[in-house]
């Protein structure tokens, strides 16, 4: 059977960001396992610093923890670009909802991927 190794770089720094989150959140070590979904033995070796192998565990912690992938794994933020309606949706003027005061409506439907 192949040892496993810690290593230092991102999985310590993995390992900091869990432990923050589960800190501030209250959460015990058997939660945060079944939100991985993973072995609690799997997840002490986390806590203790070993490089996480499953990235589809870390993945499904991340959304359970309401994180961002990137940042758990290697402390990184990812830059969310900001995008305003118009980039969304079309915008359609309805001309037929007028009336004593003049009123202007939209309408909102999600853009067609190209």
């Amino acid at each position: 059977m192949p040892r496993k190794t810690k290593q230092k770089g991102s999985s310590s720094i993995f390992c900091a960001n869990l432990q923050k989150v589960m800190k501030e959140r209250s959460l015990s070590g058997r939660a945060t396992a079944e939100i991985a979904g993973v072995a609690q033995s799997t997840f002490a070796q986390w806590l203790s610093g070993s490089q996480p192998n499953d990235l589809e565990a870390v993945h499904r912690l991340a959304v359970g923890l309401n994180v961002s992938f990137s940042w758990l794994l290697l402390g990184k933020e990812e830059a969310i670009p900001s995008r305003s309606l118009e980039d969304l949706y079309d915008i359609a003027t309805e001309p037929d909802l007028s009336g004593f005061f003049l009123l202007e409506a939209k309408r909102l439907r999600p853009k067609q991927k190209k």
